[in-house]
């Protein structure tokens, strides 16, 4: 994401330091790319904080609790 973000700020620094709207609109397209990839990328981290996966069980516990149970 930290790359993403950079790419965005950069981007943002040379805009203003052009100022020209007519040169800038390239730029400004490519910040939109750079912004609608961290945004992606952030809702993937949210999700695997929110709905972190479980640890695998393993073999011989899954074995054991079939046994027991029957």
């Amino acid at each position: 994401m930290l790359p993403a973000g950079g790419l965005a700020a950069l981007l943002e620094a040379v805009i203003r330091y052009d100022g020209d709207p007519a040169a800038t609109g390239p730029l400004r397209d490519w910040q939109a790319v750079a912004l609608r990839v961290l945004a992606i990328h952030a809702v993937i981290a949210a999700t695997y904080s929110l709905w972190p996966h479980k640890a695998p069980v393993p073999a011989a516990s899954a074995s054991k609790a079939g046994r027991s149970a029957s």
